[in-house]
């Protein structure tokens, strides 16, 4: 288990910000010129910053045998650290792109660069240890974990790797649906690995032990350009995994891997963000175009940058007061896939949809007629004890 304090009080405003991003992935540098400054102002403003590493950090490697490679210049940490970022979450899909030897670099360069960083490591064990910061003085433990998952990326007590929560699937097939529909997609049925869930839970339990506060970063879900139509929204293991987590003490769920949006949600007494978009996302050139084209799958395939792949939202968690606020600040990639910081029309249309994708949270403005940043409402379930009682 790593600690830090946060930066320097020379260098941010004293408060309790935590801020956190979803996916973030760079092919070259980014700056304020290029019309981000405004979207990076509450993560330069947050005392610590957390984000998902999408790729590996490494200038070698042999690409793996899968559908999309992707890796990061090592040199592109500088510019991180510049836009304000200061903790990664490295468990994620994508970070044995480039084999044991680009996993082993990342790791080099992350801590030749001084960055804290958890769900990954030399073992299952490094893998699953928390980093924890002090924000307004309580301790808040930061854990990284993926369920999306090759065969060589799940950490164990001997091999390097990401701390595993690996989902097995079985699928439904509607015989009278069938008949009138042939080639349709199955319904997919999806369960954690009951030893992989005992392994999370002990390591949230081992972190809530040293800390006041905490937050599971969850690599999960289903981008929408992968889902049955009549299958959209949530797959049935994160919520299982959600209610697991809760019940075993983390106070806060956010997620990432979908590439847009997904559902906000409080289950039991931990707010639950599914899915906080891309933040950063560079095209992943395959060749000339940026397109993905499947190599070992009877299928191929063109991915557009719509508007769901666009959307995305800085959450500020503020541990000034007794209980923590939720504030979102909506952001919309361009067709660079940097970050715009959004207000008015714009933003009011992301938190709609926002909105009707998380049925029994509230969103309120702060400030009558400004929608540039919205804070989220939970409130209190019938029977329950106050957050702070």
């Amino acid at each position: 288990m790593t600690e830090t304090s946060g930066l320097p009080a020379s260098a941010c405003p004293t408060n309790g910000r935590l801020a956190i991003v979803g996916d973030l992935f760079l092919t070259a540098e980014l700056s304020a010129e290029q019309g981000a400054d405004d979207a990076f102002r509450p993560i330069r403003e947050a005392v610590v910053a957390f984000a998902n590493l999408e790729a590996p950090l490494t200038e070698g490697g042999a690409p793996s045998q899968k559908w999309i490679n992707m890796k990061m210049a090592p040199a592109l940490l500088g510019n991180l650290r510049t836009l304000g970022f200061d903790v990664f979450t490295i468990a994620n899909n994508h970070l044995m792109d480039y084999g044991y030897e680009g996993f082993a670099d990342t790791l080099r360069h992350l801590r030749a660069a001084g960055f804290p960083f958890v769900g990954g490591g030399e073992d299952l064990a490094t893998a699953w240890a928390a980093h924890v910061v002090t924000l307004a003085g309580k301790r808040v433990a930061l854990l990284g974990a993926s369920s999306t998952l090759g065969a060589t990326l799940p950490a164990t007590e001997e091999r390097p790797g990401v701390a595993p929560v690996r989902i097995s699937e079985s699928y439904a097939v509607d015989a009278n649906g069938s008949l009138e529909q042939p080639g349709s997609a199955p319904y997919v049925h999806t369960r954690p690995w009951a030893a992989d869930v005992k392994r999370a839970r002990e390591a949230i339990r081992a972190a809530k032990a040293v800390a006041d506060f905490v937050v599971l970063a969850m690599h999960w879900g289903v981008p929408p350009l992968w889902r049955s139509r009549f299958q959209d929204g949530l797959a049935e293991y994160q919520v299982t995994l959600a209610e697991e987590f809760a019940a075993a003490g983390a106070d806060l769920i956010v997620g990432h891997h979908p590439h847009s949006l997904q559902t906000i949600a409080r289950v039991g007494r931990t707010p639950v963000f599914h899915s906080l978009g891309n933040f950063i996302f560079h095209h992943n050139r395959l060749g000339a175009e940026p397109t993905m084209v499947a190599q070992h799958a009877p299928y191929s395939l063109s991915v557009g940058r719509d508007r769901q792949w666009k959307e995305s939202v800085v959450l500020v968690v503020d541990f000034a007061d007794a209980t923590p606020r939720y504030r979102l600040h909506p952001v919309l990639l361009d067709d660079a896939g940097n970050p715009q910081a959004i207000a008015g029309p714009e933003a009011r249309k992301l938190f709609t949809r926002l909105g009707e994708l998380s049925p029994g949270v509230g969103f309120a403005s702060d400030a009558e007629g400004d929608r540039s940043t919205m804070t989220v409402e939970f409130g209190e379930r019938e029977g329950e004890e106050p957050a702070d009682g």
